[in-house]
């Protein structure tokens, strides 16, 4: 994105830099414990999202981090809840919001690794939409059982002539494998489950509509601007 200055890795000379500067704002919102630890440590005036406190559990920086912390851990929180992750994120950072909208900038070779996929599988000129069958372990019941996706993309193809594909990553193999057992002899295709996540988006920009549960999927399609139905 134009929008980011650097970008870091994760790595021992990250951690040590990192404890050195100073910031005026700092924003995390991964409940991962190495990564909520560095946001704890980060000198920084103002904090907003998630860090742990002195016996090593999660906590939040501000008050207003509390809704998106919650959707975060708990699966009740996010059957109930009414707002959009870009709403939740923007209010958790002190912000109002004001419908604004996630821009994804693509690399040009993502965008042939993509161009590639479609011609591969005959997919030019077609409709095409994007079945993504995953979410992650931790927020397991999120994730629409793998028979309901198999049986949408047969409907798809052979109610409505259009083209299903089924995207994953790595931890959907079992599943996506699962899945292209019932839906390769119909001619259905899938993505590359490793494939890298800017090859990923690239895949998703491509397809007139995406099917997902609240993962990085469904985030991503819509700030790529796709039609986007989330289950």
């Amino acid at each position: 994105s134009p929008s980011i200055d650097r970008l870091l890795g994760f790595n021992f000379d990250t951690l040590l830099f990192l404890q050195v500067e100073r910031f005026s704002y700092l924003y995390n919102f991964e409940v991962n414990p190495s990564v909520a630890a560095l946001a704890t440590l980060i000198k920084a005036e103002r904090k907003y999202g998630f860090g742990l406190n002195y016996l090593g559990k999660p906590k939040i920086f501000h008050k207003s981090s509390a809704d998106i912390f919650r959707f975060q851990i708990e699966d009740e929180f996010r059957a109930t809840n009414t707002k959009s992750i870009q709403q939740l994120l923007l209010e958790s950072c002190g912000l109002k919001w004001r419908k604004q909208t996630l821009d994804i900038v693509l690399q040009e070779e993502d965008k042939q690794y993509a161009q590639n996929f479609w011609s591969k599988n005959k997919l030019n000129g077609k409709k095409v939409v994007g079945l993504n069958i995953g979410s992650r372990k931790k927020h397991a019941l999120k994730r629409w059982p793998i028979d309901n996706f198999i049986l949408l993309a047969k409907k798809l193809k052979t109610e409505l002539g259009v083209e299903p594909i089924i995207l994953g990553g790595p931890e959907e193999k079992t599943i996506y494998t699962y899945a292209m057992k019932h839906l390769e002899p119909l001619g259905i295709k899938g993505n590359d489950c490793t494939n890298t996540i800017p090859e990923f988006l690239a895949i998703l920009d491509q397809c007139q509509i995406v099917v997902s549960t609240t993962t990085l999927a469904l985030i991503a399609a819509t700030g790529l601007r796709c039609k986007t139905i989330a289950i």
